[in-house]
């Protein structure tokens, strides 16, 4: 007498390609969530841009209030050389010493700060001369700063005891940050419709005030 149970195999449906409807509905979802994601990504950079550029007016900020504090000069100075780690992405404050035989001499006094990754100083010029000159393209602000007992020049900024800016003789330095990286020891700033053009603080020469520019 044959058994009239059926094997569990033939229950089971058979096996379907995906419809039209369904690739459609996938393809959407994707391109949705890759639109999500880009977009969160360039807000983070945005952000990231916004804390450097706010970080370095603070420390700009506080070299001018020191200087006029301990009526001594402050300097900051900015990396451009691979002779520092970090070149278009450091920057120290430095102080004025004078060695026996009267030589005056710039040395950096603290730590290194460094923007954030992704974040560079920018050689980009303003949109007009009106609006000031870039410092770090300007070879009347470069001054050599010692480090480890060699003098390596330097981009930089001095503030004076009536926090006035007293180097280099311009009425506007400008800094400009950007997103990009360093090739071939430059700044190259990343190009296209997702990272934001550059970031602008400019500084009052007879005041020293730092004022970032929309």
């Amino acid at each position: 007498m044959q058994s009239s149970t059926k094997s569990p195999m033939a229950t089971l449906p058979e096996p379907r390609g995906l419809s039209l409807l369904e690739v459609l509905v996938t393809l959407t979802v994707l391109a949705v969530l890759t639109a999500l994601t880009g977009g969160a990504l360039t807000t983070l950079a945005s952000w990231r841009g916004l804390g450097a550029i706010q970080e370095l007016a603070a420390v700009l900020d506080e070299a001018r209030a020191q200087a006029m504090a301990t009526q001594q000069e402050v300097w900051v100075a900015f990396a451009t050389t691979a002779a520092v780690p970090g070149a278009f992405r450091s920057y120290v404050q430095c102080e004025m010493t004078q060695t026996p035989d009267g030589e005056k001499r710039l040395r950096p006094i603290g730590d290194w700060r460094r923007l954030p990754q992704g974040q560079v100083f920018s050689l980009s010029p303003p949109a007009t001369p009106e609006a000031g000159r870039n410092l770090l393209r300007e070879d009347g602000a470069l001054r050599p700063v010692w480090l480890a007992g060699v003098p390596v020049e330097m981009p930089c900024l001095g503030f004076g005891v009536l926090g006035q800016i007293v180097h280099p003789s311009l009425n506007r330095p400008l800094l400009a940050l950007a997103e990009g990286d360093i090739h071939h020891g430059l700044p190259l700033q990343r190009q296209g419709p997702g990272p934001e053009p550059c970031r602008w603080l400019a500084l009052h020469r007879h005041t020293g005030n730092a004022l970032l520019l929309p």
